[in-house]
């Protein structure tokens, strides 16, 4: 598009709000100019006037402002003092022929153009027009702009063109002062390199906050696995406590058991001797009877079955002592494998809520993401 004056400006395609930008003007002519540029360019953003002393604080009232629009020291000491992005305005040949139009307008035809040399881009040089002599100094620190008006004098220079701080030490002097703007091309420019990098820096966030959603996504569904997993981990070692309890139980069982199996070893033992003494006492019994004859004959009967009683008791107890030594050797055996799945089940255990107590450091380490990524 075109404004009144012919100059192609660029054109955001929809009206860009944006709060991360503020443009810091010189004077309130250039903020003015800069205000008919946004409603030309279909911009807003706020626009504030400020000086290189001043700047530095007075964007701290725009803490949203990431983005800023100035020129010449001014935004050199912003870029300084903060960590904004910064836009820099600068003077075009049209802006420097403007100025001097202007100043020669006034009969002064040896012209001394003073300014920061970011805003003419560090030219040192000098011009003539016909009969107007244009002598351009860039200055880089402030202390620099009385040393070069202190030269501009001595060769005779009475009319100034300057940036803020050149004319402001040009008119202590008493010398024709015409401030050297930055034009319409200059600034539409700047403040569409500056949407530009807004709308950039807007985009890059929106796509951060949807990455940042896609991992907290996943990481609360990671989250979600790893409770079921300590929930099923937990109950896994409440079952190996429960196995170990009753492991326990089943050893004092047949620790009882082989007690009383050694107790009916030791009943055995009585019924042994007793086959023993009856046996014995059937063979006393016999000799008696021998010697008793014929009267001794019924005795001898007894004590024959006497006899055949204990040879048979002492065959049981001898059965008997078998299988109890059988069931003994079982009874370790089992003893054994019951100690064993004891120490299986205890170390089980002890693993297991090792394991309980990892998960849930790493579930609070999730968390703990979850919460930066919010």
């Amino acid at each position: 598009m075109k404004n009144s004056s012919g100059i192609i400006l660029l054109r955001c395609e929809e009206e860009v709000g944006l709060e991360q930008i503020l443009f810091v003007a010189p004077n309130a002519k250039m903020a003015d100019a800069v205000k008919v540029l946004q409603v030309e360019m279909n911009t807003v953003f706020p626009v504030i006037v400020s000086s290189i002393d001043n700047a530095a604080k007075d964007i701290e009232s725009y803490p949203l402002a990431e983005v800023i629009i100035s020129r010449g020291g001014t935004a050199e000491v912003i870029r300084k003092n903060s960590r904004k992005t910064v836009v820099e305005l600068t003077a075009t040949i049209a802006d420097v022929l403007t100025a001097v139009e202007q100043i020669s307008a006034t009969g002064i035809t040896k012209i001394g153009l003073i300014a920061n040399n970011r805003i003419i881009n560090g030219l040192n040089k000098s011009y003539r027009f016909g009969e107007i002599e244009l002598s351009i100094q860039p200055w880089t620190k402030r202390d620099d702009v009385n040393a070069i008006l202190n030269q501009f004098e001595q060769a005779g220079i009475k009319g100034i063109i300057g940036d803020n701080n050149g004319c402001e030490f040009a008119q202590k002097r008493s010398l024709q002062v015409i401030a050297l703007e930055s034009g319409t091309i200059s600034m539409s420019r700047a403040i569409t390199d500056a949407v530009t990098l807004a709308t950039a820096r807007d985009e890059e966030r929106k796509r951060e906050m949807e990455k940042s959603g896609k991992i907290s996504t996943h990481v609360s569904a990671l989250n979600g696995a790893l409770q079921s997993a300590v929930a099923a981990i937990e109950e896994l070692s409440a079952s190996s406590e429960e196995i170990a309890a009753m492991s326990v139980q089943t050893t004092e069982i047949v620790k009882t058991a082989n007690t009383e199996v050694n107790n009916t070893t030791e009943i055995l033992n009585i019924i042994r001797k007793v086959a023993q003494q009856t046996n014995l006492l059937g063979l006393n019994a016999s000799i008696e009877a021998a010697r008793a004859g014929e009267h001794g004959r019924g005795f001898s009967v007894v004590a024959t079955e006497v006899r055949k009683l204990a040879e048979e008791s002492n065959r049981f107890a001898g059965d008997i002592n078998t299988m109890l030594l059988g069931f003994r050797d079982s009874v370790n055996q089992v003893s054994r494998n019951v100690e064993q799945e004891t120490t299986a089940s205890h170390e089980q255990a002890k693993a297991t809520q090792e394991l309980a107590n990892m998960l849930e450091k790493i579930q609070k380490s999730i968390e703990e993401i979850v919460q930066l990524t919010k």
